[in-house]
């Protein structure tokens, strides 16, 4: 199997098994860590990813965080 014909059968699978082979790519990319920090951000990526599939948070448009990031930037110190 060519790497276009994976990612294409990848790309077809459920959001959720698509993250979990992204989650087990980027930590196979990651040098030696801290001691449980894996579980940790594997666990916080966990409840994130459930937050945004049970609606519990809503998703911001990266073009309208990024203004809004800019204009707090350009504010005057309080």
């Amino acid at each position: 199997m060519t790497r276009k014909e994976l990612l294409a059968s990848v790309l077809n699978l459920p959001a959720a098994d698509r993250a979990s082979i992204a989650r087990r790519i980027i930590t196979s990319l990651d040098g030696p860590s801290e001691e449980g920090a894996s579980a940790a951000w594997t666990a916080e990526v966990a409840r994130r990813a459930d937050e945004v599939h049970d609606g519990a948070v809503q998703l911001v448009d990266w073009k309208k965080s990024r203004k809004r990031m800019q204009a707090r930037l350009k504010k005057p110190a309080e």
